[in-house]
């Protein structure tokens, strides 16, 4: 499933929220909760998962679930969606209903992710307290109604999506988030200097081998390719933003010989520095 095509539909979007359905249940839409405070667990295929302030919890339609805890009922913000806007006739809350009552050919999307893909599965993401503010002001938006709010809705909730997604993605390849954060704010950093992987290596204390995979792993391009994609990137932006000789920028993005910088431009852009400054 190509995360560029997704166009949420946001059905039904809560915060604060105190009120949960108690028992075994099921649901022919899509559910993403996010937990502002309180503890409890999460029951969802066979699983249980805990929750607290920071959890993440997505389920995809038809997952059989149940919230348990105590007396102090936890907080959550949360919505009810599709993937897409095939269903948006259906704009009244669909609430869950009882496991033994659910049948699996009333889920509105079947079958739009591959077994590998990770939002085909129930997830459960500790410390995602950078998506707190999405959700709250996904569930603003709907709350208030005010003009475009469905588009904003959309919107928000593609960018929770894309983000639950990469958080699952960075945890089931066991990679080291702040290690490779770490090294492309070098490599933000350092871009003015020639920046091998080896000089690289060293400055982290791995081998080199090692780092080019964790940063393939981290954005989908080996060590190499990420310096120079951002070389590049740092390159046009001088040649866009500045009164500049291309030797110059040559020289700014640490690669002085202007021959063998050209080249990497054109093969990266579709232009020769040249030909893209005229287009300026």
């Amino acid at each position: 499933m190509n995360m560029q095509n997704w166009n949420p539909y946001v059905r039904f979007a809560r915060t604060n929220e105190r009120s949960i359905l108690q028992g075994l249940l099921q649901a022919i839409d899509h559910r993403i909760f996010y937990c502002h405070s309180g503890n409890g667990l999460l029951e969802a295929a066979g699983q249980s998962y805990p929750f607290h302030a920071g959890t993440l919890i997505y389920l995809p339609a038809g997952t059989p679930y149940r919230f348990l805890f105590e007396q102090d009922i936890p907080v959550f913000s949360g919505c009810n969606f599709d993937f897409y806007q095939a269903h948006a006739d259906l704009s009244t809350p669909i609430p869950p209903i009882s496991y033994n009552r659910f049948h699996l050919e009333d889920i509105l999307e079947k079958q739009i992710f591959t077994e590998s893909e990770p939002l085909s599965q129930t997830l459960h993401i500790e410390r995602a307290f950078s998506l707190e503010e999405k959700f709250i002001e996904i569930a603003e938006e709907f709350v208030n109604h005010n003009l475009y709010y469905d588009v904003r809705c959309s919107t928000l909730l593609k960018d929770i999506l894309t983000q639950t997604a990469r958080l699952a993605a960075t945890r089931e390849q066991g990679i080291n988030k702040k290690k490779a954060e770490d090294i492309l704010q070098y490599i933000h950093s350092h871009y003015h200097l020639p920046l091998t992987n080896g000089e690289i290596a060293e400055k982290f204390n791995y081998h080199e081998n090692y780092l080019s995979t964790l940063i393939l792993k981290y954005t989908g391009l080996t060590l190499h390719q990420y310096v120079l994609h951002y070389k590049m990137h740092m390159a046009i932006v001088l040649l866009q933003s500045s009164p500049v000789t291309i030797g110059e920028v040559a020289e700014k993005v640490g690669m002085p010989d202007i021959k063998h910088f050209s080249k990497c431009f054109k093969k990266t852009v579709g232009h020769s520095p040249s030909q893209f400054k005229a287009k300026l």
